[in-house]
């Protein structure tokens, strides 16, 4: 199965990419200009975003991990495994009841 992929160079560019495209899935990088993953996540779950979201972060500290189980997304961290990064999508990506 492929996948149609948007990117964004920054928080804010990702933010509104996601507004506007609604995409089943949204991987986000902790560390981006002008707006963190978190801050894009914490965004689009306020406006009843109803796609999947993944975080990636070169950090692996437990805060990280808790601030992102509070949200209800897995976090995955850089150097991202292969396996890890498509069974993120795969979960992510689900078919409609």
């Amino acid at each position: 199965m492929g996948y149609r992929v948007l990117t964004a160079s920054s928080g804010p560019e990702g933010l509104a990419l996601a507004r506007r495209e609604r995409p089943g899935l949204v991987l986000l990088d902790l560390m981006m200009p002008g707006m963190g993953g978190f801050e894009v996540a914490e965004r689009l779950r306020e406006e009843g975003f109803a796609g999947s979201i993944v975080l990636i972060s070169a950090r692996d500290e437990a805060e990280i991990f808790e601030r992102a189980a509070r949200l209800g997304t897995p976090l995955l961290v850089k150097p991202v495994d292969l396996d890890a990064l498509l069974s993120a999508v795969a979960w992510g990506v689900r078919p409609p009841p």
